[in-house]
């Protein structure tokens, strides 16, 4: 028998799902925040591996042209070695120019993109 002045104990199914929602969006916070983190983590690594062949480009043009330290060298120099495209800072890069910068034979490269740069980790180990 139902008596109507009794009170039953227990969560009703809008509390159960105010809860669970505050739940799912706590975990989609924390989702996006690591994807967002991968992705950065991502650019910065094909950047430096860029960085990387920008410098195996200038030490074959260095050999190839018999120049040496202090000769300058230009991204325009670089490109007969480029495969197909040129290399571009996947962190705020649109073209080679904006992205990277060869100064001379002895000086490694630099990322110049505005999302990259040392600051941020784009720059050759050490």
């Amino acid at each position: 028998m139902n008596n109507y002045g009794e009170r039953q104990s227990g969560f009703t199914l809008i509390e159960i799902m105010i809860v669970v929602a505050i739940i799912g969006l706590l975990a989609a916070a924390v989702v996006v925040r690591g994807a967002r983190d991968a992705n950065e983590k991502a650019q910065k690594q094909v950047c430096i591996l860029n960085l990387q062949k920008l410098d195996g480009l200038v030490t074959q043009f260095m050999v190839e042209n018999h120049k040496s330290g202090p000769d300058t060298v230009t991204l325009n120099d670089l490109n007969p070695y480029l495969d197909r495209k040129p290399l571009v800072c996947p962190s705020g890069g649109t073209v080679m120019a904006d992205s990277y910068q060869v100064t001379d034979c002895e000086t490694p490269p630099t990322c110049i993109s505005k999302g990259g740069g040392a600051t941020k980790g784009h720059k050759l180990p050490e």
